[in-house]
């Protein structure tokens, strides 16, 4: 019985299969065939994206699945069980990500098992941090869209040994942050020659790129109701006609107001990084900037008016044509001078409330221009699959493997 049972670990023991096997080899020189190794990302979780620093930090799994001959056996000499075998004992596929600053495979030293089909064909999945270059467009920004990936290959061995051909994992798990929504991954499967090497010697590389979407609610409470209300606000405090004749520091008022929008603008700056390009939403704290600016000049302006009219008597005809009123004649200033006076104030007050009232125009003509960049979104690529729903593409490679 004893004898039987020695018998039968033995049937089962599933380092036979690497009896002779030596890992330093490439499948290539046993099939004198290209090592078509298929990479795909089961998992993608992005867990900062650096606007002033251009980089993108990512957390994610890589599946690479290839067919080594040397490792095809009969299942039924294994009681049809799949075989799971450390990695360290098997040749693996060699790869880097070249856009990185980077890269740390987590669990260092924990041994990762490899699971060998009867065919031949091996799985390996490893799991790895990576912070990566991604350049940021703040054109758009709060309603940006940022592209950033992971640039795939290995510079060390051209097609003709080596070949790594990206696919759809359709259960995939594609997350965001707490910042940036993850709408859309796109896998390119791409040619490149590098200049030390002739022209013939081709290299593959696999690029998987995130389309990323910012959240914008933290922006527009933080810095876009602000700005509003603080240039609302001090444009009715300057121009309206019941707050003037209160009176009141124009000059203070105007100078408050535009520095609380600088200290929002310096928000603004913090975020995005130093290049010639300005953001939509600087753009816009820049135009709340400019009305409370022009509204503390057209303030100063109208009381010096208002103090002159009241020196001189009369306004010139200009001013009426502007409140929509007619200048008086030379005979009904002789007539009545009391009513020549309430007149002018009638024209200032007009005046008053036509800066207002066009300033304010400006202000809600400023915020619709602005929310109508969050209307329409641009998709870059072609979408091949989402945190949701994900396409069958790729998957032919697969086949092929065993083939």
């Amino acid at each position: 019985m004893i004898i039987n049972i020695l018998k039968i670990q033995a049937m089962v023991d599933p380092t036979r299969l690497l009896v002779g096997y030596d890992r330093r080899v490439s499948p290539y020189y046993v099939s004198r065939r290209p090592v078509s190794v298929n990479l795909s990302i089961p998992y993608l979780q992005l867990t900062n994206l650096i606007e002033d620093e251009q980089s993108a930090s990512w957390l994610y799994a890589i599946s690479m699945k290839w067919q080594d001959p040397r490792l095809i056996y009969n299942p039924i000499d294994y009681e049809n069980d799949t075989i799971y075998l450390p990695a360290q004992l098997l040749w693996t596929p060699r790869f880097s990500v070249y856009n990185s600053m980077e890269t740390r495979r987590l669990f260092e030293g924990f041994e990762n098992d490899v699971e060998i089909e009867p065919n031949g064909v091996i799985t390996l999945r490893i799991i790895q941090f990576t912070k990566a270059v991604c350049e940021v467009q703040v054109e758009r920004l709060p309603f940006d869209t940022q592209y950033c990936g992971l640039e795939i290959t290995y510079p060390l061995q051209v097609d003709k040994y080596y070949a790594l051909h990206g696919i759809i994992d359709r259960r995939a798990d594609c997350r965001g942050n707490s910042e940036y929504e993850m709408i859309n991954v796109t896998i390119q499967n791409k040619f490149y020659a590098l200049e030390n090497f002739p022209g013939d010697i081709i290299f593959k590389e696999v690029t998987f790129t995130a389309q990323l979407k910012r959240k914008t609610f933290y922006f527009i409470v933080v810095i876009i109701i602000p700005s509003v209300l603080v240039s609302s606000f001090t444009v009715t405090g300057i121009l309206l006609p019941a707050a003037h004749e209160a009176g009141s520091d124009l000059f203070q008022v105007g100078m408050s107001a535009m520095l609380s929008l600088s200290i929002t603008l310096s928000v603004v700056a913090d975020t995005i990084p130093r290049t010639a390009k300005v953001p939509l939403i600087a753009c816009f704290v820049l135009c709340c900037l400019g009305t409370v600016a022009a509204a503390v000049a057209l303030g100063l302006a109208l009381i010096q008016l208002k103090k002159r009219s009241i020196k001189r008597g009369c306004l010139p005809a200009i001013f009426y044509v502007m409140a929509f009123s007619l200048p008086p004649t030379k005979k009904s200033e002789k007539d009545n001078g009391t009513k020549e006076s309430l007149s002018m104030r009638k024209v200032i007050s007009r005046l008053y409330m036509i800066s207002f009232t066009l300033l304010q125009l400006i202000l809600i003509a400023s915020l619709v221009v602005f929310f109508s960049y969050s209307w329409k979104t641009q998709v870059r690529g072609k979408r091949l699959f989402t945190s949701d729903i994900m396409a069958e593409v790729g998957n032919s490679n697969v086949g092929n493997l065993a083939s």
